[in-house]
């Protein structure tokens, strides 16, 4: 079956599901920049769920490897709950507000880590697909969602996780855990002094395709509706 994952605010004591977000529940069927999933992470944590411990977390995420980027704050969720079962505690005993969520895609342009001093620039994401919009008649592009990824706890440890095969940023998965109460997501551009840019660079694509490519791929996109039309 695969793993599956939910997003988890262990101190607010709230989660969100990916079934009411029209997402399916693995993490790379919903860790793309437009799916409901991932898109309601961004909004939560540039809203209400700004400063807290938030996480991805899995249901085959355990105690079993200590080595791994997320066991110190998931041992510390865990002996707090007195369990090593933090998907299943969560779903049996924290809140579900998947329906109050906000999962609309709204564009934000980077995602700030205060405690590591970096920043991402969404905009710079390699491409996974582009695809055309037939109510905006426009081609749109789709690139994995970073965010996700980076305090996601338990990958490759089931069918849907993030592979080894994608590449060495395999090991960046779950890196942001120890630092997600200082994360931010913003429109604000203005680097701040000392602050560096980081690329996860993220994909399922053999090879990457940059974002380089991104206005090359939409306009052929764009003349191949319009002859087909």
């Amino acid at each position: 079956m695969g793993q599956y994952y939910k997003l988890v605010n262990f101190d607010k004591r709230e989660f969100v599901e990916p079934w009411p977000l029209d997402c399916s529940a693995k993490l790379m069927e919903w860790s793309y920049c437009r799916a409901g999933m991932a898109c309601a992470l961004m909004n939560l944590i540039a809203g209400s769920w700004k400063g807290d411990r938030v996480y991805v977390v899995g249901d085959y995420a355990d105690l079993e490897y200590s080595d791994e980027n997320w066991f110190t704050e998931y041992k510390e969720m865990a002996d707090e709950l007195g369990t090593d079962n933090v998907y299943g505690y969560a779903t049996e005993n924290f809140k579900d507000i998947t329906e109050e969520v906000d999962a609309e895609f709204h564009d934000w342009k980077r995602i700030y880590n205060h405690r590591k001093k970096q920043f991402i620039d969404l905009g710079k994401c390699p491409v996974e697909w582009v695809w055309w919009d037939d109510e905006a008649k426009k081609p749109v592009l789709s690139s994995v969602a970073p965010l996700g990824l980076l305090l996601a706890m338990g990958n490759d440890r089931g069918g849907g996780d993030y592979r080894r095969r994608n590449g060495e940023n395999f090991n960046l998965v779950g890196s942001w855990c120890s630092s997600t109460r200082y994360i931010e997501v913003s429109n604000d551009e203005c680097t701040p002094t000392g602050y560096e840019e980081f690329a996860p660079d993220f994909t399922e694509n053999d090879p990457l395709i940059p974002y380089t490519k991104a206005e090359e791929l939409m306009e052929k996109l764009r003349k191949e509706k319009m002859k087909d039309d």
